[in-house]
């Protein structure tokens, strides 16, 4: 699997609950500096444009892995589901 740094340097798995919560961590400031430092002053208006869309890119990221995480669990629930239908067989 892959390997993503995070901003503290460590190294995590991609799609682990530590990268999800990296991006998130990544959202909450740029909305707040969207919103707070930007505000609504006419001449940033491209500045927040691109601040908004570097925000919807990361979100649909996160929603792509999580997406990831969530077809990994059906097949890993099948595959504990098969084992233990074949250790009752064979009592």
């Amino acid at each position: 699997m892959k390997k993503v740094q995070l901003s503290n340097g460590r190294m995590v798995e991609y799609g682990s609950q530590k990268h999800i919560n990296e991006l998130d961590n990544i959202l909450l400031q740029l909305d707040h500096f969207r919103k707070k430092i930007i505000g609504s002053n006419r001449k940033l208006r491209k500045e927040r444009y691109t601040i908004s869309k570097a925000i919807e890119s990361i979100r649909h990221m996160k929603r792509k892995i999580e997406k990831e995480n969530a077809k990994k669990l059906v097949v890993e629930d099948a595959f504990l589901e098969k084992i233990i239908m074949e250790i009752l067989q064979w009592k």
